[in-house]
Parts: structure tokens; sequence; C-alpha cells
């Protein structure tokens, strides 16, 4: 019984000491981050890299689709970022790749007390997540993205908003990031977006994401997301994934 008990106030004692060597581990989330969160979850913010920093990154899902990227900066306020996407990546069918995505993004306004950062960029095509790929319709497309931070009473809170428009949709969207202590934060994205489903035929879809963040160690951070909460777009319900992001200075 007396190891029993020891045994326990070890694993106990360990558990404490590893929440109090990554609470001070900042990432992309949290009061504390030392980076920006360059997507709100799965649109751009106005957040960058700065050019001493490289990000890396990967979302998977239970069905086995998955994104993996590649984030640089050649110079101050711009951002260059390759997507790979596919599918089947956790499964027993053949995987599939789909062919690499291209994005770049300039902040030219940077934020003020007073007045929020402002970004526009490209992409060769949709980024892909999770076919979620009404959004930009798997064609050209650009975006402006705007963001600002506040201060909270549980902790620092940044609002983002943007528009975006492609060969054959367009829309826009909004979200927040609310920080809870000095790692953690609560996300949600909400966007409205034209779906071409014919030469004469328009829709307009709602689509509501959410997730959960948390900086594990400097430059790690950890994602749980919850796509399509409302099942406006997916009627199979909600979809689940994963994510982790990686930034280091070169």
């Amino acid at each position: 019984m007396a190891a029993s008990f020891s045994i326990r106030c070890s694993i106990v004692s360990a558990f404490i000491l590893l929440l109090q060597t990554t609470l001070y581990g900042q990432g992309s989330a949290g009061s504390a981050a030392v980076f920006e969160s360059r997507s709100v979850i799965d649109m751009p913010t106005a957040g960058v890299l700065t050019p001493s920093y490289f990000a890396l990154a990967t979302r998977v899902s239970p069905k086995g689709d998955f994104t993996a990227d590649m984030a640089v900066a050649p110079f101050n306020n711009m951002n260059v970022r390759l997507f790979a996407t596919g599918k089947n990546l956790i499964s027993n069918e053949s995987v599939q790749f789909n062919l690499p995505t291209l994005q770049a993004q300039f902040r030219f306004i940077d934020e003020t007390r007073s007045f929020p950062a402002l970004a526009v960029g490209i992409t060769s095509k949709t980024n892909g997540y999770f076919n979620q790929d009404f959004l930009f319709n798997q064609s050209v497309g650009g975006w402006i993205s705007a963001s600002k931070n506040f201060k909270g009473l549980i902790g620092a809170i940044a609002l983002h908003g943007g528009a975006f428009v492609s060969a054959h949709s367009f829309g826009g969207y909004a979200g927040f990031e609310q920080s809870i202590g000095s790692s953690i934060a609560v996300v949600g994205e909400a966007s409205l977006a034209s779906k071409n489903n014919s030469a004469s035929n328009d829709k307009i879809y709602g689509l509501c994401n959410a997730s959960f963040r948390w900086s594990v160690v400097r430059g790690i951070t950890m994602e749980l997301i919850a796509h399509d909460i409302f099942s406006t777009v997916n009627s199979r319900g909600i979809g689940r994934a994963f994510g982790i992001e990686f930034i280091r200075a070169w």
C-alpha cells in the first residue's frame, strides 16, 4: 500500500513538474506567445514570420487527409508558404497526393494601438484542408486580411477578418483568438463563401470552425480542430483534426 501511494505521489509530482516546465514554453498560442499566428484556423491572419525563422506544420484528420507545409520569410513582412496535401495517409488505401500549393503573403501595414495590421496574399490553388476546397474552388485566389490584438480579462484577445476571391468563388471570414493564461488559446472562425456548382448556379455557404491551441514548449504549438461545427457543409457531422506547428531560427 505504501509503495502504491509512493508511486502515485511520484506520478503527480512529475506531472506538476512537466506542467511548470511547459507553462512558460511559448509558441503561437497564449498571452505570452512569442510568434504571431498566421492562420485563424483555415483562413489567413495578417500575422507573419520574421526572416530569422522558418515554420513547419502538419495536420491530419481521422480519414487520413493530411496537409504539410513550410513557411519562410525572404524579407520583412513577406512570407512564402509551400503546401503538400493528400489523402489516406493513415488508412489501408493507397495514399493520394495533390499538386503542391504555393502561397505568398505581404503585410503592408503593421498593427498600431489604433489600427489593425493589414496583409494581402495569393495562392496557386486551395490549400486542400480536408475537402473544404469550395473556399477557393481549386483555382488561383487572393485575399486581404486584417488582425488586431487587445488586452482581455483572462488573456489577450486577437480579432481577425478578411475577404477572398478566386476565378469561381468569393467570400469573407472573421475569427478570434482568446488566450487563457500564457500558453493556451481558444479559437473560432466563421466564413461565407460562394460555390459555383454550374454555369448559372451560385450558392452561398456558411462554415464555422473551432480549435484549442497549446504552446507546449518554445516554438511548438499543438492544435485540436473541429471543422464545420454546425454541419452546414458536411451533413455527416463535425470534422475533427489534429495539427502541430514547429517554428525555429535558421
